[in-house]
């Protein structure tokens, strides 16, 4: 779906008060948690203004995501604080899940969100994704 760059900023009654923001959010927290993996700051986080610079932003971070799941034991614990300075710890396996559930909640609401200003909403469910890429191979 081709978005017009003013539905990207057009201010909506719902979560975060525009798509934009509802991505910018998706991407810091996968980027804050792919860092806590990582020690620190795997990446350098992003300023996200347009749905060109969100593609780009993502496949980054995605491939980084990727490479931390195939080149580590999603086993292994980390410890982090949250933003009011409580420590916890959980195993990269849990983060994964969690940036799974997220981005599933986030991209319901960003479809919500389209069909406010008039656009057709687009499936969110994985096994549409998965058909969808079965059919472009």
């Amino acid at each position: 779906m081709e978005l017009p760059p003013t539905d990207y900023q057009t201010e909506i009654q719902s979560v975060f008060p525009t798509i934009a923001d509802t991505i910018q959010h998706i991407y810091d927290v996968d980027f804050l948690w792919l860092s806590r993996c990582m020690g620190g700051e795997a990446l350098e986080r992003l300023s996200i203004h347009t749905p060109e610079e969100a593609q780009k932003a993502f496949d980054t971070l995605h491939t980084a995501i990727d490479e931390l799941i195939n080149g580590s034991d999603v086993t292994q614990t980390i410890s982090y604080q949250n933003s009011t300075g409580n420590v916890f710890t959980n195993t990269v396996e849990e983060v994964i899940r969690h940036l799974v559930n997220h981005g599933t909640y986030h991209r319901g609401n960003i479809t919500a969100m389209l069909r406010q200003i008039g656009h057709r909403g687009v499936s969110t469910d994985y096994i549409y994704f998965m058909r969808q890429s079965w059919n472009e191979m």
